[in-house]
Order: C-alpha cells, then structure tokens, then sequence
C-alpha cells in the first residue's frame, strides 16, 4: 500500500539516455549470463522485450535469447498462436521451445502445488505459469514482460495529461476529469467510493471487505496527477514490489535470475524524464514510440486477454472447490459459501485463497504423504 513503507526515488539518468537505451542496456547484463530466456507469451509485451534483447544479442555477438512459450488447449488460444509465429518469424529466431500446457499447469496441479509447499501463496495467481521458462533458463537468466501493461496503461490522469499537452481535443466531460486531478484525495476518495460497483470481494465479510476497499481507494486516490510523480510513486506499489519478490524466490529454486526490463528503475527513470509532468500519451502510442522499428503496428497495439482459464481451473482445482469444507481460513474474514461461488464462477479474484485454503487442509496432507 502506497504510504506505508517510503519509496526510494527513481535513478538519475543523463538526459540523453532515452526509454529505448536504458531498455537495451537492461536487457544487456542477461544476455550475458545464458541461457537467457524469455518467458513469451505473443502479447505486445514479452513480443517486445524479445525484439529488443533479439536487437541488442546481435549488436553485441551475444548468444540470442530463447523464447520459451506455453501453450494452452483453449480454442480462443489459437489467435495467440499466430501472433506467436507471426514475432518469431519477423525476428528471424529459431531457438524456440513450446511447453503443451495440461493438467501439471492448473491452479492446484503439480508445479502450482510444489510452489505452495515451497513458499506458501504468492502473488500473482499464476506465477507457477513461469517455471517451464525458469526450468529452461536454470544457471542464467530469465526476462519477462512484466510491468509493460501497468506502467504504460494504468496512470488515471492520462487522458488529462493528454489534453494539456494537446494530443487531445477537450469534451465537455472532461471538466470533471481535470477538476478531479485538481481535487485533494479526501474528495477523490468520495468519487471513487460513488463510482466503484459495490461487491468488489463480495466472499469477505462486510467489515473485511470495507477495510479493503476502503484502502484500495486510498490506493488510488493517491495517484499524482504528474506522469513523472505517478511513475516514481508506481515503482513502489505493493503488487508490483510482491510480483518481483516472487519471481526472485521463483528463480532462486532453479538458480535462474528473473529479471523485468519493462520495470527496471532506470528505464522508469527515463520514461519520467521524457513524458515530464504530462506524460507520453496512451499505452498505444507509447509502444508505438519505442519499438515501431522492431515490431509492427498490430503487434504493438493489440490487446488480448491471455485464454489459460480453462487450464488454471482444471479437474483437480474444480473437485477441490467442490469438497471444500470451509476450513483453513478465518471465518471472521470470509464467507465459505459466496467464496465457493465464486470459485465456481471461477473469478480470478479468489484464487490466491483458494489456494490458501488448500495449502492449509489437503497441501499439508500431500506433504506427509510424500
């Protein structure tokens, strides 16, 4: 939560240090510790942090880095494919490994489970999704795509940035947009509170949910209006600093170095120096500005939510929701029947405590008996 550890401020970096240079420079000390793989998805991500270490590999008569995807058997999967195909063929790469994901990959299977007896819940939901490229990448290096689609595109004052640097034309709605950024927080919290749909984490009980909500909205009531501000004020929020210690314990179990060049400090650093107060403009056109030279436009903008959902809640995730006898969690905190539904539902929001509460009951069985 924002406030309640100080963030170290963002690295100086020179000014002629661009985005771009300080991203290559972030993708160099990798390179030099293979294998350097890249946990690849197709997204415009984990496409572009392959383009640039693929660009920098060959600059520098490095080995090329090996992207390492996992596939997954949803229908809706096939469009990821051939964007897949579509950057590996435009990058010339033909080191390319494939993991067929199936039933070891779910929520509760057996790379999530070793995961949870290792080092207890941990967020994100599915970072056990990364262990098949922190396998391949074991005595190197890892890269991977996070903190592209956060930084670039979560900034809430972004389209009044736009406006007062006039890559945007006013609408009359969007008075109250400036008026907003203009606001104290105690006022934002207030249109925050009217604007968010009630039942957020609608399996915690009433007070349980206030509480979060209440500071959630303080979370985000506290953005600065300032691209710079905002950006030095994201490096150190909970849920990115949380994906980073994970994927550093992750990496520690293969002796693979997890490393995230869309969030290095100094490559924020740069981002801040060149957007200034009013920033660089949507997400799309920020990618567009960074890596238009090695990616097309349609890689670059595209927006796809990952289909894995099928694979996450496979048959052991689903019958362990099912029998759930509501134990292993405090029942101050959570409601086991709307939790269960929400399970059922399978709503990505619950799942770090359904994972929790198989840790608590049947992990800790499958432990003795190993």
């Amino acid at each position: 939560m924002v406030g309640e550890e100080p963030v170290p401020p963002l690295p100086h970096v020179d000014r002629g240090v661009t985005p771009r240079r300080a991203l290559e420079e972030a993708v160099l000390g990798p390179l030099r510790r293979p294998p350097c793989v890249i946990s690849f998805s197709g997204g415009r991500d984990s496409s572009a942090v392959l383009a640039v270490a693929t660009l920098v590999a060959r600059r520098e008569g490095l080995p090329l880095p090996v992207p390492v995807t996992v596939r997954f058997p949803d229908p809706s999967d096939e469009v990821e494919r051939r964007y897949q195909d579509k950057v590996i063929a435009l990058l010339g790469i033909e080191d390319w490994q494939v993991v067929h994901a199936g039933p070891e990959l779910e929520l509760l299977g057996e790379e999530a489970a070793a995961v949870l007896r290792r080092h207890g819940p941990l967020h994100p939901r599915h970072r056990h999704l990364l262990m098949p490229a922190m396998h391949a990448a074991a005595g190197g290096s890892m890269l991977s795509g996070f903190g592209g689609n956060s930084t670039f595109g979560h900034w809430r004052f972004r389209r009044v940035g736009d406006i007062l640097a006039g890559r945007a034309r006013p609408r009359p709605r969007d008075a109250a947009r400036v008026g907003l950024a203009l606001a104290p927080p105690p006022l934002r919290q207030a249109r925050l509170r009217r604007a968010i749909h009630p039942g957020r984490a609608y399996w915690l009980r009433p007070e349980a949910e206030e509480l979060f909500m209440s500071r959630w909205i303080a979370q985000e009531a506290a953005q600065p209006a300032s691209w710079r501000a905002w950006l030095a004020q994201h490096v150190g929020r909970r849920s990115r600093l949380a994906t980073e210690a994970t994927v550093a314990r992750l990496g520690a179990d293969t002796g693979a170095a997890g490393t995230h060049p869309l969030a290095d400090r100094r490559f924020i650093a740069a981002l801040a120096h060149a957007g200034g107060r009013r920033g660089l403009g949507s997400r799309n056109a920020i990618m567009l500005r960074l890596f238009s030279d090695l990616l097309p436009p349609d890689v670059l903008i595209r927006s796809f939510p990952p289909s894995y959902s099928s694979t996450l809640w496979g048959e052991r995730t689903r019958a362990f929701a099912e029998s759930w006898d509501g134990s292993g969690l405090d029942p101050d905190l959570v409601d086991a029947d709307r939790l269960r539904a929400a399970w059922r539902m399978r709503d990505n929001a619950a799942t770090l405590s359904l994972q929790a509460a198989w840790l608590a009951t049947a992990g800790g069985q499958a432990t003795e008996a190993a």
